[in-house]
Order: C-alpha cells, then structure tokens, then sequence
C-alpha cells in the first residue's frame, strides 16, 4: 500500500529528528514492502508520547495562530464597519463602499498578481512575513530540539515550491474572509436596529457618472433579483435633493449588503477553496527522495529484514551491438592534439599518464568542483575531448550520468580506458562494460580503445 502525503510528511519529520537528533532510537522489524517498513517506524515512534506531540506540534500551533488570526480579522472588520457608519444618521453610499472593499480588492488584485501574472516563487514577500511568524511561534512553543527540527520540517514541506503559493494563499484568504464576514455581520446589525439615510455626492463626477456606476456594481444582484435601488432612486438619493423614503433606504441597504456579498465575500470564498483544492493537490504530489544518503541506509537496513535482495541502482544496458575489440594499443593511439581529462582516476595513475601524453591531463574529475573545472575547459576547447578511465575499475550508472554531464553538444569524444599494474586480466574484462557505456553516449567504436601505459609495457 503505498504512504499518503501525511505519512510521507511524518516519515520526512522523523528524518529531520534522527539526522539532527540522538534522542530517538527504532527498533527495526521485518515489512512487505520499503514504504511498508517506513510507516512501521513513524508508527515506533509515535508509541514514545513526547515523540508523537512533537510530529503534529506544527500542524497544532499554525492551525492555533491562524484561528487567532481569523479571529482578529473578524473583529477589524466589525470594529471598520462601526467606524465607517458610526456618528450622524446620514451615510455616503459609495465612501462606506470604499471603506469597507477598498484594502480589500486593493489585497486581492496584488495576490492575483503575483500568483498568476509575476509567478514569484514560495519565497515570496508574504512566506518571508509568515515563516518567522510560524517560527517564532515554534521556538516558544517547542522546549525540545526534535520539536523544533519536526516543526521546521514541516513548515518547510508546506511553504516549498509548488505548494507554497497556495499554502498562503490559503492562510490570506482566511484572514480576509474573516474580515469581511465580521464586517457583514456588523452591517447587518446596524441596518437592523439603526435607520440611516443614504446619499451620494461629488465635486467633480456628475450625476450619470454615479448612475452608471451604480448599475454596473447591480448587474450580479440584479440576476438573482436581489433588491438594488433604480435609476429614479439613485437620482432622487443625490445630496440635498429630497427626503428619503423606507422603501428607498430599504434599497440602499440591501445594495450595501449585496456589495459585500457578491464583491467582497464570494470572491475571497473562491479563492480560498482553489489554493484549498490545489494544496492538497500538490501535497498528494509531495514524494519522498529515495536517493537521500538516509533512506539508502534505510534500505540497507530494510532488506536482510524482508529476506530480500534489490538493487537500489539497477543497471538497464543492453548488449553491445558491436563486436569487442580488445587489443591494447600505447597511449600514442590518441589524438596528439586534444583536451585530456582524467575521470576518477588514481593520482599516480594521472601523473604516469600525464608525463606520456603530447599534453598533460587538465583535470581529473572526483568532485563538483573538478566537474565545473572541467566543463570550462570543454567550452573553451576547439579539439576533441579524451576522457581517460580507469579500466581495472568497471562503470556503473553514476560514472554514466558524470560523463553524461561531461559531454555538451557539438565536440568529439573518446574513451580511453587505461589498464594498470597487476590487475591486467580484471581490465580485459571490463572492457566489454566500457564499450557499452561508449555506446549508450554514442561514441564511435573506433573511439572507445583499450590502453596501455609505456611503464606498464615495460613491466
């Protein structure tokens, strides 16, 4: 059965803890299946009480901070509608609009931006606001250490890319729908038990500008046949014209209502249930890094539990399609004018190959900074390349991907596979290996040769 991203994500956790932490010790029992094997340690774990608390701390203090969150936006938008209709018994219709939506569409036209249009990544302006807001949080909250390296696992998980913008996403469109439905619910309360007039001016908009404006925000309320104020009341609702009617306020009311709703609440309640959807949608995607050092020795560990043998790195080569040649031939077989690059060769083996060779060996390639050294020279080379390996040694797949990433487009490559010391009969063997790989990177037969150095001739 395989694991679900909450597993997964609890497995990930309990690696942070035993990779920074000695405080935790398994006891490995036999399992069906590797994944089989990782949930049964997650399920170990979680019999020691402390350990258990400290894989759902995080998904504990964020759901805490975020309801506290909710709650102080509730009560922002209720305190803002007070203030925005609190004083005379007489309302600008539009100003109480701009008031209640402005920061509102202002917050969403900007989220909308930067998710859709710019595409910023997780490590965004808002992650950068929120992690040390989650931190924090983590740090008071978590006196042990494996707390804090399962908490920061996880807030780590929720915040990566792609799920990240989402992750926010979420947590902003809480927070704004938290505002707005504290806001309805308080407009709602005073229109209930206050009576207020409604009216509209302007110093430098005249009177078609309000009445196009004003049908243009009706249009959604006008389908379903909510009550909004006619073309007659929004002219007779112009400042110092006339006495308002109930039925008039009525229809102002429910337009201020109806505004909320429909530009405000639903669209937030959109929102909010898409980066919901694509979250979990991207979680379930979250996959676990088999190739991570820890869960290699997890396999290691799992395998003679299971009675099982598998090869973590499988080699799948076919045969070679072309006849074995397994003459040896002296280092001078090689192109005189050429860039030569040792690859994993041993020192005294460069240095004997160096001093035989019209051109020394640049570079012998062990690590990435070797690597990186040795694609300049590539770059920058106008001749062929020689990559020299040691033919005691037979290739496997990461030896593949080295030269794989070895080998930029446009240049002429050749495989020299030297033989060396007592170990001459191993060489001949993996020669056969070494024409295979030449093959999978398409060098030419002919280019792929068996060498021998001059001191071992003379041995």
């Amino acid at each position: 059965m395989s694991l679900d991203y909450r597993e997964k994500i609890e497995i990930e956790q309990l690696r942070s803890i035993e990779q920074q932490s000695q405080v935790l010790t398994i006891r490995s029992q036999p399992a069906s299946s590797f994944e089989a094997f990782l949930r049964q340690r997650v399920s170990q774990s979680k019999l020691q009480p402390e350990f258990e608390s400290a894989l759902d701390q995080a998904q504990h203090w964020f759901r805490t901070l975020l309801l506290g969150s909710c709650l102080l936006a509730g009560l922002a938008g209720m305190f803002a509608v007070v203030q925005a209709v609190s004083g005379a018994g007489t309302l600008n219709v539009f100003w109480v609009l701009m008031v209640l939506l402005g920061f509102n569409l202002l917050s969403f036209v900007l989220w909308l931006l930067f998710t859709f249009v710019l595409r910023t990544p997780a490590s965004s302006p808002l992650v950068s606001i929120f992690m040390p807001c989650l931190n924090w949080t983590i740090k008071l909250a978590a006196k042990e250490h494996y707390s804090q390296y399962a908490s920061k696992t996880w807030l780590h998980i929720q915040l990566s890319n792609p799920q990240g913008k989402w992750f926010i996403g979420r947590v902003v469109h809480s927070a704004w729908l938290s505002y707005l439905a504290g806001g309805f619910i308080a407009l709602l309360l005073v229109l209930m038990t206050r009576q207020y007039d409604f009216i509209w001016g302007s110093t430098i908009l005249d009177q078609a500008a309000f009445q196009q404006l004003t049908a243009y925000l009706s249009f959604p309320m006008d389908v379903i046949h909510w009550p909004t104020p006619s073309v007659d009341e929004v002219i007779a609702s112009q400042q110092g014209l006339n006495e308002m009617s109930s039925t008039l306020r009525s229809s102002w009311a429910y337009f201020l209502l109806g505004c909320l709703l429909f530009y405000g609440l639903f669209p937030r309640l959109a929102a909010w249930v898409m980066c919901r959807v694509l979250d979990a949608v991207q979680l379930r995607r979250f996959s676990l890094n088999y190739q991570d050092p820890y869960y290699l020795a997890l396999k290691r560990e799992w395998q003679p539990l299971s009675g099982q043998g598998h090869i973590l790195d499988a080699d799948s080569r076919g045969q070679p399609h072309q006849s074995l040649q397994k003459t040896k031939q002296s280092l001078q077989a090689l192109p005189s004018e050429a860039l030569y690059l040792g690859v994993e060769l041993p020192n005294l083996l460069v240095t004997r190959v160096s001093s035989q060779l019209t051109t020394p060996v640049m570079v012998n390639v062990v690590n990435k900074d070797t690597t990186d050294q040795a694609l300049a020279f590539i770059k920058n080379s106008a001749t062929s390349v020689v990559f020299l390996v040691n033919a005691n040694k037979p290739p496997d797949r990461g030896t593949l991907r080295l030269l794989q990433s070895l080998m930029p487009k446009g240049k002429k490559y050749w495989l020299g596979c030297i033989e060396y010391g007592a170990m001459r009969i191993a060489s001949e063997n993996t020669y056969a290996q070494w024409q295979e790989q030449a093959q999978m990177l398409s060098i030419q037969p002919q280019h792929c040769v068996l060498l021998q150095s001059t001191d071992d001739a003379h041995d």
